[in-house]
């Protein structure tokens, strides 16, 4: 299972976010598994994706295709995306430490 984060701007979200939710087929049919979309709380037009592939060869073969730069294009991506290709490592769950009421 490959990892991808992207960081991008966009010229205005709600425009970005239409197209994106049109392009999803093409990304399931490339390799994706899931994704989850975020946005700066500090800079409403700075995305972040974190995508799961497949596997990283489809994932680096999606990133480099033309249908994808021309759908960034289309949804008003500002400059470059960043692009980084990650492999987890570990999974750690957070444990809630039990709290004792106190008695009086």
């Amino acid at each position: 299972m490959a990892i991808i984060l992207v960081k991008h701007n966009v010229k205005e979200y709600s425009e970005w976010k239409k197209i994106y939710d049109e392009h999803k087929g093409f990304r399931i049919k490339s390799g994706m598994v899931s994704e989850k979309v975020f946005r700066s709380t500090t800079n409403p037009t700075e995305i972040f994706l974190l995508f799961k592939w497949d596997n990283i060869l489809n994932a680096k073969i999606f990133t480099q295709s033309e249908d994808l730069k021309m759908t960034m294009q289309k949804a008003g991506v500002i400059g470059k995306p960043e692009m980084h290709f990650l492999e987890e490592t570990e999974q750690v769950a957070a444990v809630r430490p039990t709290i004792t009421p106190i008695q009086f």
